[in-house]
């Protein structure tokens, strides 16, 4: 092979490393700007809710907001985040649950030894368990049309029922509806179990297998598959 012709292939050697790195950087930095782009959008969706993370909000409001991104965000590092955020809110979620508990089990205890001396201790306690309801009950709301909000609160919601957390199953439901009127069969779901919410059985297998029977006797109507297909290996 002549000078010239080592030349001319080196030439175009350097030319295809040079093409295939410009591409490969050009990828990169595409790559870059539409990860940032995406982060921009989440962050300005994000910023709707920033008041219910940062203010003295209840902590069922937290937990149900932290869940709700943890499902949807499609960012992995974003998802992540949320998700830790969640663990963080439920683990105060579910302390506070325990209080409840162990404050209606002295209400209970007292209620049935009632006497003139408990009176006031009665009256105490009914109102420390009435402040922690209100704190396990969300009240924010949306009064846009969110579809997709509506299917991740629905998501929740089954997801709720299959974990057998009525009240936050009942929330979620709720949610979806506020979401996106009329969405599937949610206000529906929603109203059933509100109206089993009463039962003292909610520790109960039979109970928990009438409700799941129900769902897919009378409220199956658009329900998402996988749902649906759990309903019916839990029905068996």
């Amino acid at each position: 092979m002549t000078d010239e012709r080592l030349k001319i292939w080196i030439g175009l050697l350097r030319w295809a490393v040079a093409s295939v790195g410009l591409v490969i950087m050009t990828t990169i930095i595409n790559a870059g700007f539409k990860d940032r782009e995406i982060g921009i959008t989440e962050l300005q969706e994000y910023d709707k809710y920033v008041s219910i993370v940062t203010d003295n909000s209840k902590i069922s409001e937290k937990r149900l907001l932290a869940q709700y991104f943890s499902h949807i965000t499609p960012s992995e590092k974003l998802r992540e985040g949320w998700e830790s955020y969640y663990e963080a809110v439920d683990k105060e979620y579910k302390d506070l649950m325990a209080q409840r508990r162990q404050k209606q089990n002295q209400l209970f205890e007292m209620e049935n030894k009632r006497d003139s001396a408990s009176t006031p201790q009665i009256k105490e306690l009914e109102k420390e368990i009435e402040k922690i309801d209100n704190e396990l009950t969300p009240t924010f709301s949306s009064t846009s049309k969110d579809y997709s909000a509506a299917i991740a609160w629905e998501r929740v919601g089954f997801e709720k029922l299959f974990s057998k957390e009525l009240r936050e199953a009942i929330l979620a439901f709720e949610n979806a509806e506020k979401s996106y009127n009329s969405f599937h069969q949610v206000y529906e779901i929603a109203n059933f179990l509100k109206s089993r919410s009463a039962s003292n059985n909610l520790h109960d297998e039979d109970f928990w297998n009438s409700i799941y029977e129900k769902l897919l006797s009378d409220y199956s109507w658009k329900m998402p598959i996988e749902a649906k297909s759990k309903l019916e290996e839990l029905v068996l």
